[in-house]
């Protein structure tokens, strides 16, 4: 019987031993997934990432010709408005000077070019 219990015994020691070293690789294997996984996702994200820093480059660069634009635009403005006050002035002067409004010089100029 001493030897029947040394047997069960064995036996119990050989099967937790048996389980510990397949618990041991199954842990291993599930680390060794889990670690690919995350150097999966980090590579996605360092991916995702550049192609974000690139983008709010983009912008930036748009951002900055909208900017160049508007201030083009900006100056186009103030001009015509200088161009206008100076028009209006010099239809006034020409009134004071010759009597009739501007447009006469107009009409005449185009029924010569007609003729």
């Amino acid at each position: 019987t001493k030897t029947v219990y040394k047997e069960k015994e064995l036996q119990k020691k050989e099967t937790l031993y048996q389980r510990t070293v397949d618990a041991r690789r199954d842990i291993l294997e599930s680390y060794q997934r889990q670690k690919t996984a995350i150097k999966e996702v980090e590579e996605r994200h360092e991916i995702q990432n550049e192609v974000w820093l690139n983008l709010q480059a983009e912008a930036e660069q748009r951002d900055d010709y909208i900017k160049d634009l508007r201030s083009q635009i900006n100056a186009a403005n103030k001009k015509i408005d200088l161009l206008e006050q100076q028009k209006k002035l010099y239809m006034q002067e020409f009134r004071k000077k010759v009597g009739k409004p501007c447009g006469m010089l107009l009409e005449q100029l185009k029924r010569k070019t007609n003729s």
